[in-house]
């Protein structure tokens, strides 16, 4: 009798299913989709290992992301478009993580736009009710508006780099890693943020036309000259994308003013 159950357990662990994508399993973990064979009910034990397994899973490639982007930005994006890919964060992940970063900065430290109108040049009541409207949306939301400016600078930089031989894709992937790496640069500023906002504002822009260059050196193979003014270029249209989004989301305010 007894060997007649081990013979029906036997069997009944032979045909499990993966929970996952059906494939019958055959070991530990499912062949086809890897989703380990064990996985029961949740439990509130199972969700702190998980987050635990997912924070050791970042601890190696974070780091890692962080020091190659900072001392080789442009060797990291064409390591990862080659295919180097498994022990670095991904950069759509990583640009969110860093957004993620700076929003959390900037509730953290209470940071208020009027600061930096304050100092502006005297207008006219309708001349600054239109200026205080358009810089309040951009240096509240200046980070959000890297995500809105992000498609055009992606297609600026396909145009300066057109005989590059790389595609959308990879410029976007590139774009994303300089823009993420720039949010994480630009949290070393918050001291000149707090004292001298407009001088932050500059000296970000002069870190993104850097960052740009830098990189873009690397990784699209051009000369400095090159990819200098490239650079320059890409963040002009950047800080412009900006300024126009920032306008057509505050347009409905402008003209009820």
């Amino acid at each position: 009798m007894g060997a007649s159950k081990a013979e029906v357990g036997t069997s009944a662990t032979s045909t499990r299913s993966c929970l996952n994508c059906g494939r019958v399993l055959q070991g530990a973990y499912c062949s086809e989709c890897g989703q380990a064979a064990s996985v029961g009910r949740l439990s509130l034990r199972q969700v702190i290992d998980d987050l635990f397994s997912e924070f050791s899973s970042w601890d190696s490639r974070l780091p890692r992301t962080l020091r190659r982007l900072t001392v080789d930005p442009g060797g990291l994006c064409r390591d990862y478009v080659a295919g180097q890919r498994v022990g670095y964060v991904a950069p759509l992940r990583y640009l969110l993580l860093a957004l993620a970063l700076s929003v959390l900065s900037n509730w953290w430290l209470d940071f208020d736009p009027a600061t930096v109108m304050a100092a502006g040049p005297a207008l006219s009541a309708r001349q600054q009710a239109v200026r205080d409207s358009v810089a309040t949306l951009v240096l509240e939301h200046l980070d959000w508006m890297v995500l809105l400016a992000l498609p055009l600078v992606v297609l600026s930089l396909r145009l300066l780099y057109r005989h590059s031989g790389r595609n959308l894709a990879e410029i976007a992937a590139f774009l994303m890693y300089v823009q993420g790496h720039l949010l994480v640069l630009s949290l070393l500023l918050w001291p000149l943020k707090l004292s001298l906002p407009m001088a932050a504002i500059a000296l970000r822009a002069m870190l993104q036309w850097w960052l740009l260059a830098r990189a873009g050196k690397a990784f699209f193979r051009v000369g400095a000259l090159a990819a200098s003014w490239r650079g320059l270029l890409a963040t002009v249209c950047a800080y412009l994308a900006m300024l126009l989004a920032a306008v057509a989301i505050s347009l409905p305010t402008l003209l009820a003013s």
